[in-house]
């Protein structure tokens, strides 16, 4: 597996350039380099990791964990206090599972456990829609950390991949650049995941601050917590699998290019 060595060790002094070159665009110009970047075909990869980062982000913070305190009154119809159960249940099994992550990576690539990762998360998520029991959830929430934490382990590597790549192609370390477009694409992923936490929430009648749900409402907390998170990380694995196309041996040729043209 390759991480990018390149662009992480010369990122410091090229993202001062960066900036520099772009202070003083005006928002019409910032937005039209945008896309002027997007309509050629050689940043698909980057756009395709950039739409699994969303994902990812909204999943995470968004969906699951500003669902755990609906889950834990209307689901499992226990006090706050055990939400605190069920957080350190996920990041339990996020941290045990990175080294074997990090190991898998360097054996098998960034892009294959990357789909991996994705694939069994969405699995894992199906028995989130039936469960109702806190011994059940902290047991499925442990295994979701494991799965998840791929994902949260080979986002940065993948998005090092992917910027030694452009390198390569266009000549010129623009890091500040993707970056800034990254962290774009993960706040607007904040606003998607609240309008369909409010959309669940409206079309199933949920009440704020109930004592009780409807049938109805509960099972829209469900919806929240683990079907739309499950559609998204199929998606995701769909893309990784089908766009994405970083292999080990591609990447290995893109680190003799960077080598050979010194960049």
């Amino acid at each position: 597996m390759i991480i990018g060595k390149n662009s992480i060790q010369k990122l410091g002094n090229l993202e001062n350039q960066t900036f520099a070159e772009i202070k003083g665009l005006t928002i019409s110009e910032a937005f039209t380099r945008l896309i002027t970047c997007f309509q050629l075909s050689i940043f698909y990869n980057l756009l395709t990791f950039l739409l699994c980062y969303s994902c990812s982000q909204m999943v995470l913070f968004m969906l699951m964990l500003g669902s755990i305190p609906y889950w834990v009154q209307y689901i499992l119809k226990r006090e706050a206090n055990v939400e605190i159960f069920i957080s350190g249940a996920f990041l339990l099994g996020s941290i045990i599972s990175v080294p074997i992550w990090v190991k898998l990576g360097r054996k098998m690539g960034n892009r294959k456990v990357y789909i991996i990762g994705s694939g069994v998360s969405a699995i894992l998520f199906v028995p989130m829609m039936f469960i109702s029991t806190i011994g059940a959830t902290i047991i499925g929430t442990i295994f979701l950390g494991i799965a998840l934490g791929a994902l949260w382990t080979l986002m940065y590597p993948c998005f090092s991949d992917v910027i030694d790549e452009i390198v390569v192609k266009t000549g010129a370390r623009k890091e500040g650049i993707y970056t800034g477009i990254r962290t774009f694409f993960g706040r607007f992923s904040n606003i998607i995941g609240a309008i369909v936490i409010a959309g669940v929430h409206i079309a199933t009648g949920f009440v704020a601050d109930a004592p009780s749900q409807t049938p109805l409402a509960e099972f829209g907390v469900r919806v929240i917590m683990a079907l739309v998170p499950m559609c998204f990380y199929i998606a995701s694995c769909i893309l990784m699998w089908k766009v994405y196309d970083l292999t080990p041996v591609r990447l290995q040729k893109i680190q003799n290019l960077l080598k050979e043209q010194n960049l």
